[in-house]
């Protein structure tokens, strides 16, 4: 058996941070189904202008480097506790999620692409093949904080239902990209509030 980690102003300031994108992230896919369209349909950046999308892009890059510095403290200060299956799923979850940050900023360079190039191609399949791998990773990191018995109330499951979410409802919603897809992508955003609340708390007992 480890203590729970010693009080740190980090770990705090790290949650909050969490929480505050989480929500900008899901305000953004929303404002993405409103905004008038600047471009046909068949531009990539649709329905912004080049450079409105690029920086969008940018800021949802940063949206993901946070998760993924979220996920990675709270395995290295042990709310999953400290087996392997922990390591496993708080590294790889990490990893996979600030890769996600430079599909997003590879995509940014797709902005005036138009119909299905090479690029555009390559970007579906580095969409579709990364979800899948975080959706993965996120379960395992997510069963290992539920182990853990760490975090209490809903922030135990925040990291599980985030991998089971990119399963169903994500992928599905990805064949009607311009709603259901966007729509998707904001609750799955808000899901994440409960990573912040959780580092925000710390660990409520001693973790094996």
């Amino acid at each position: 058996m480890t203590t729970p980690e010693s009080p740190s102003p980090r770990r705090p300031a790290l949650g909050a941070v969490v929480i505050a994108v989480s929500v900008l992230g899901a305000l953004f896919a929303g404002a993405l189904l409103v905004v008038p369209p600047a471009v046909e349909p068949q531009v990539w950046s649709y329905p912004l202008s080049t450079a409105p999308y690029v920086a969008g892009q940018v800021f949802v890059a940063l949206h993901h480097l946070v998760l993924a510095a979220g996920l990675f403290v709270a395995w290295r200060i042990g709310l999953a506790g400290r087996t392997r299956l922990a390591a496993i799923g708080g590294v790889s979850s990490s990893i996979a999620m600030a890769l996600f940050a430079g599909i997003e900023l590879l995509s940014a360079g797709a902005a005036d692409q138009v119909g299905s190039t090479e690029l555009v191609s390559l970007l579906g399949s580095l969409y579709g093949g990364g979800t899948a791998v975080l959706a993965i990773t996120s379960i395992i990191f997510g069963i290992a904080i539920l182990r853990a018995h760490a975090w209490t109330g809903l922030t135990r499951v925040t990291v599980l239902v985030s991998g089971i979410y990119l399963f169903v409802p994500m992928i599905p919603a990805q064949f009607d990209p311009l709603f259901w897809g966007r729509v998707a992508v904001g609750v799955w955003s808000l899901l994440y509030i409960g990573l912040g609340i959780g580092l925000r708390r710390g660990a409520a007992t001693p973790q094996p």
